[in-house]
């Protein structure tokens, strides 16, 4: 009687990260394609917080898979598959605040008369919000790098001061201090445009 095949995991959607990316590596676009399913939301909404614009922010979340794809030989177990994504998200991020691009748009919007109603006028929610985020997305920008990380990880995607100190290989004090600064920093420059 011949004894049955040991079964190979059909099913990708229950392999670990740490699984599919051993496969990934050796070749297996499924298993990739897996890990994209898995984490192309989280990537998105990091992203998205970040830059404001859907249709910019699903561009750099493909490019931030396109890196990881190629970059997949070198990712090191000992940091979880997420915290390694996250860091190219980060890193991703960073590059289109210092490109050309993101500084015409940014242009665009302080060249723009940006005007937040004076309290008590009724006025539509949809010109207010835009308004608002045109602001927020300005001053978010004038951040460090370093700043916007530690706001985006914390502040938005509610990782706790223990992951985000992890992620950005920095020590617990410093991602607390940094977001406190952030706050500051951004309350300041929103109070200063007048839209706080």
């Amino acid at each position: 009687m011949l004894k049955p095949l040991r079964r190979e995991m059909t099913h990708m959607e229950d392999a670990s990260d740490e699984e599919l990316v051993r496969k990934a590596t050796c070749g297996e676009e499924d298993a990739y394609r897996q890990l994209v399913a898995r984490y192309k939301n989280y990537v998105f909404a990091v992203i998205g917080r970040q830059i404001g614009d859907r249709d910019t922010a699903e561009e750099l979340a493909q490019d931030v898979f396109v890196k990881a794809y190629k970059a997949l030989s070198h990712f090191r177990t000992e940091a979880t598959f997420k915290t390694w994504l996250t860091k190219i998200t980060l890193n991703t991020t960073r590059s289109y605040f210092k490109s050309r691009r993101y500084k015409e748009s940014i242009q665009t919007v302080s060249n723009e008369d940006v005007s937040i109603p004076e309290q008590g006028k009724l006025v539509p929610d949809l010109v207010v919000t835009r308004d608002l985020l045109s602001v927020f997305q300005l001053c978010f920008g004038a951040l460090s790098p370093l700043m916007q990380d530690v706001i985006t990880l914390c502040g938005y995607q509610g990782e706790s001061y223990e992951q985000a100190s992890k992620m950005l290989d920095i020590p617990v004090g410093t991602v607390r201090s940094r977001l406190n600064r952030a706050r500051i920093a951004l309350k300041e420059c929103m109070q200063s445009k007048g839209a706080l």
